[in-house]
């Protein structure tokens, strides 16, 4: 989608949690975001208007 992740490809849990930034390229659109690991998926959409 119009955007791309800052930081590292890959992110470790601490504490059960974790985050990242989403940078928009100033391109409308919808941006998808897919998380897993073992046993968790987690799909994720991003609407940018």
């Amino acid at each position: 989608g119009p955007a791309r992740i800052q930081g590292p490809e890959e992110i470790v849990l601490t504490g059960g949690s974790a985050g990242f930034w989403v940078e928009s390229n100033g391109v409308f659109g919808e941006i998808s975001i897919e998380i897993s690991c073992a046993g968790f998926e987690e799909k994720i959409r991003i609407s940018v208007e």
